[in-house]
């Protein structure tokens, strides 16, 4: 059985561009959409909340790099960011 080959790697969105707030807040939405309760938080933006029960479940990213790994589907980096408490 083949695997399906991995996606090509999203450049790093900085936390500092214009309109990051956007693809954060898609990613929220698509995690409600799958049926989860979520609240993000994240440097310089308005709580982004979506689902039924959006307190349920709250995420804080406490600075760019973070946010910029999760919104690039880096999970090494999203776990190295967890560890220094930075999420």
């Amino acid at each position: 059985m083949a695997s399906k080959p991995a996606p090509p790697p999203v450049p790093p969105i900085p936390a500092s561009s214009p309109g990051w707030e956007i693809p954060l807040r898609a990613l929220v939405e698509r995690v409600a959409g799958a049926g989860a309760g979520l609240r993000v938080e994240a440097p310089g933006i308005a709580p982004i909340t979506a689902g039924r029960d959006p307190e349920r479940t709250r995420v804080e990213l406490r600075d760019s790099d973070a946010v910029a790994a999760l919104l690039r589907g880096d999970h090494l980096a999203l776990a190295e960011a967890f560890l220094a408490q930075r999420v």
